[in-house]
């Protein structure tokens, strides 16, 4: 916002420092609404960043393994890795390895699996161990590759 003055009352110092004045009085009552607003602006970009906290208890999700593991630097001491696809990524070309085993799972190669997995934080772990344990709950299916 600009404001023009005329140049007869700029003639002397005083109605200039006046004017300066009012113009620096605008500026902070333009912070005074500002502020409000970008502090809100603030604390709702904090609360949304807190809602997105790791996972806590458990949570079931399904997921397929591939016919043939790989070799990894797994946890645990494990050196092979399952390949698999999680939820929405199940049929697509996207493949992750999985560097944890899968408790109660007997794995046979040369198959495909379907599996529903339980996967739940730890509450203590070591530096070798994964922060989330895996654990079978059901085979949906397991088709010779």
């Amino acid at each position: 916002m600009y404001f023009y003055f005329p140049i007869s009352s700029l003639d002397s110092k005083a109605t200039f420092s006046k004017h300066r004045r009012y113009l620096n009085s605008l500026k902070i009552e333009k912070m005074k609404r500002i502020l409000p607003v970008l502090i809100l602006m603030i604390s709702l970009t904090s609360w949304k960043l807190e809602d997105k906290k790791p996972l806590e208890g458990s949570e079931m999700i399904s997921m397929r393994i591939q016919p043939k593991k790989v070799a990894c630097d797994g946890y645990e001491g494990h050196k092979t890795c399952f390949v698999v696809q999680k939820g929405a990524s199940i049929g697509t070309d996207f493949w992750e390895t999985l560097p944890v085993p899968i408790d109660g799972f007997n794995f046979e190669e040369g198959y495909m699996y379907d599996v529903t997995i339980k996967i739940q934080l730890r509450e203590e772990h070591n530096e070798d161990q994964s922060r989330f344990q895996y654990t079978l709950i059901n085979v949906l299916s397991k088709k010779k590759a």
